[in-house]
This record gives C-alpha cells, sequence and structure tokens, in this order.
C-alpha cells in the first residue's frame, strides 16, 4: 500500500474539510442559484424540487471530491472507505432499525402525552419517490465525509474515541445554519453522531451509518411529519405540535428534542455493550 502524500491524518481531514465546505458554499451554491430559476419558470418552486436540486448538487460533487482525495492524497482506493457489502448487511438492517426504533419510539411517547398529534394522512406516490431519492442522496453525502473520510482519517492520527468526538462534532457543526438549530439541535445530532460512528470505528463500514442517516431523514420527515434539521417536506402524516420546543424539538424537528436524546442514548448503549463484547468478530474493510 502507498504512503499518504500527506502523512498525518488529522491533516488530511483539515484540508479536505476547507476544500469541500469552499465547494459547498461556492460552486454548489452558485450553481443551485444558476439553475434553480429555470426550474422555477415564474413560480414558486415546489420546495420538495429545491431539496431536490440542492442535495443532487450536493451529491455530484461530494463524491468525486472524496474520491480525488482519497486516490490522490490517502493513497488508498475508494472502496475501502467501507463500501465492503459482504458481511455486513446485517449491520445495514441494524441502521435501519435503530433509526426506525428511536423515531418510533419517540413519537409514540409523544403521542401518548399528548405533545403531538396528527389531523391528517395522505399519500401521493410522487412525493414519496422524490424525498426516498433525496433522504438517500443526502445519507450517502453524509456519511462518505463525516465517517467515511473524516472519521477515517481521524483515526489514523488520534485514539478511535477521540476521533469519534471530533467527527461527531463536526457533524452537528454541518448542520449551524438550517433554520431553527438550536443547542438541542447541536445535542440530538451530536449523540447522533456519536451512535452512527460506533459501528464505524469497530467495523469501518459504511453501510450501518447510510441505512441509519436515510431512515432517520426519510421516517422523521417525508413519513411522519417532523421537520428535517429545519427544512420542511411534504408528509404522508401531517401533524400538530402540542408540547413545549426542547421536548417535541419544535421547528428544527424531531432530533432537537430530549425525547430524540434520551432514545439514541438507549440505543447507544445497548450498541456500545454489544460491540465491546464482541469486538473480535468484527472484520475491518479495506
Amino acid at each position: 500500500m502507498d504512503t499518504p502524500l500527506i502523512r498525518q491524518g488529522w491533516l488530511r481531514v483539515i484540508i479536505f474539510l476547507i476544500t469541500w465546505l469552499l465547494i459547498q458554499a461556492g460552486i454548489i451554491n452558485m450553481l443551485y442559484n444558476l439553475v434553480l430559476p429555470s426550474i422555477q419558470n415564474g413560480n414558486d418552486t415546489d420546495p420538495g424540487l429545491k431539496l431536490l436540486l440542492a442535495s443532487f448538487l450536493s451529491f455530484l460533487f461530494t463524491v468525486p471530491a472524496v474520491l480525488l482525495f482519497r486516490k490522490l492524497i490517502d493513497r488508498k482506493s475508494f472502496i475501502s472507505l467501507g463500501f465492503h457489502w459482504k458481511r455486513n448487511s446485517t449491520h445495514a438492517i441494524t441502521g435501519f432499525l435503530s433509526a426506525l426504533f428511536i423515531m418510533s419510539a419517540g413519537t409514540l411517547l409523544l403521542l401518548l402525552t399528548g405533545n403531538i398529534y396528527f389531523i391528517a394522512i395522505d399519500f401521493y406516490w410522487q412525493d414519496f419517490m422524490l424525498y426516498l431519492l433525496i433522504m438517500l442522496l443526502v445519507a450517502i453525502a453524509e456519511e462518505l465525509v463525516i465517517r467515511g473520510y473524516i472519521l477515517n482519517n481521524l483515526m489514523e492520527s488520534f485514539p478511535k474515541w477521540t476521533s469519534l468526538i471530533i467527527s461527531a462534532t463536526l457533524f452537528a457543526a454541518i448542520h449551524f445554519l438550517n433554520p431553527g438549530f438550536t443547542w438541542l439541535s447541536m445535542l440530538g445530532i451530536f449523540v447522533g453522531g456519536i451512535l452512527i460512528g460506533l459501528n464505524y470505528i469497530y467495523t469501518k463500514n459504511l453501510w450501518f451509518g447510510i441505512f441509519f442517516h436515510f431512515a432517520w431523514n426519510f421516517f422523521q420527515g417525508p413519513i411522519l411529519g417532523y421537520q428535517v434539521s429545519g427544512l420542511e417536506t411534504e408528509s404522508l402524516m401531517a401533524q400538530n405540535i402540542n408540547g413545549p420546543i426542547w421536548l417535541t424539538g419544535g421547528p428544527f424537528g424531531f432530533e432537537s428534542s430530549v425525547v430524540a436524546c434520551f432514545f439514541i442514548l438507549v440505543v447507544l448503549g445497548y450498541l456500545a455493550l454489544y460491540y465491546k463484547k464482541n469486538q473480535h468478530a468484527f472484520t475491518a474493510a479495506g
């Protein structure tokens, strides 16, 4: 295996992060503002189409950016970031079910305590498929950046737990400019980042994170009607919030609630014990 062009993993992370943020703020923002008028056609554009455009452009530039850094700077294969499927399909299922459990248990608790209630159910398959694609693009792009590149490289410079905390902090920080962001949003996304990253530090595989991230966003917004990190989506179930923001998540979404934090910590505790007990069974990819 070739020696990385830059030996220090932490330095590779800093250079990549600056490059990726400049791409997000510069190139992608410019293209978004150029393309958006052509699809608006003088009218207000469906928020789903706006989100699809933003997600697609981000995905379109994120994947090549990570690929170039991985090949030219890290001098390793792209797949070694954590895309080995063999023996990792169970992690993908675990990630999906973990997100579904947290979202379902938290929502049920809020329903039973009268803090939210559902007022309508409307299914439009076009919206369903649109948001399924959007959430898939978002999940792959963000997991590729935060866990695949950043956490992976940090672990070459720092102990795994230090790397996990840094990556989870960065994961929360990139949502700072989202509408409705609060300290509870920061906390919720941080503990979520710890949960997703926990699997990665033991397996170096992205499938748990991708499936968890996708399920979380998809069930949160397009199914249950919460905001998704401050962004509104069309949803299968329309809900009204009747409780305090710190309990329900308010305008940022379920992940900004103490209920979400509680159930994330429950799953985190269980998985931490499981991974520690069975760490000998995990084979790192790459």
